[in-house]
């Protein structure tokens, strides 16, 4: 009688219980197991054990007021806990941890007035009215600023003297005023 031999192949991920050894394996290779044949001969049996392992990764995110992962739940504060896992390329466990940090959006609001034009980050406005800004914070994330503005302006409500001329009217600066030489002696100009 001759010995007897036979292959077995197997692919897992971790590790491997054979029963045929009764070994627990944890690591890629050949393993062989000797039984006594049935007329007292050996019989070699060979495992060919392909262990493939899990992925373990991080999912660094940074986000303004809530963020929705992979697990579909909306997160509103910073956390390193949510777990999430899925099979990687060899059907093994891909273990996703997350780890977020949730940055708040701001909102301002400003009550002023002005002469003419008022300018608020680089806007120059010149009508009254309600107005609203958005700009990023210091975390990137959306600062609302909520304008209530009042705008008066520079101009001529009346003139007491028919001889003179005040120009541009309304005017945001530079005026020019042009009068009769002959009232010259009577002109008292009050700005």
């Amino acid at each position: 009688n001759s010995v007897g031999t036979s292959v077995e192949s197997t692919t897992t991920c971790n590790n491997y219980y054979w029963p045929t050894s009764g070994i627990t394996y944890n690591v890629s290779g050949n393993y062989d197991a000797t039984l006594s044949g049935m007329y007292g001969c050996d019989s070699i049996v060979t495992l060919n054990l392909t262990i493939n392992q899990p992925s373990y990764g991080i999912d660094v995110a940074t986000a303004c007021d809530s963020f929705t992962w992979i697990d579909g739940i909306n997160y509103t504060s910073s956390t390193s806990n949510p777990i999430w896992t899925m099979s990687n390329s060899a059907g093994c466990d891909s273990i996703i941890s997350l780890d977020l940090t949730i940055n708040a959006s701001t909102s301002s609001t400003i009550i002023d007035s002005a002469l003419d034009t008022y300018t608020l980050n680089g806007i120059d406005y010149t009508v009254s009215g309600s107005y609203v800004q958005t700009i990023p914070n210091a975390n990137d994330c959306d600062s609302t600023i909520y304008l209530d503005l009042s705008i008066s302006y520079t101009g001529i409500n009346e003139l007491s003297v028919d001889d003179v001329s005040i120009y541009p009217n309304p005017s945001n600066g530079d005026l020019l005023i042009d009068w009769d030489e002959t009232i010259i002696s009577v002109l008292e100009i009050n700005l």
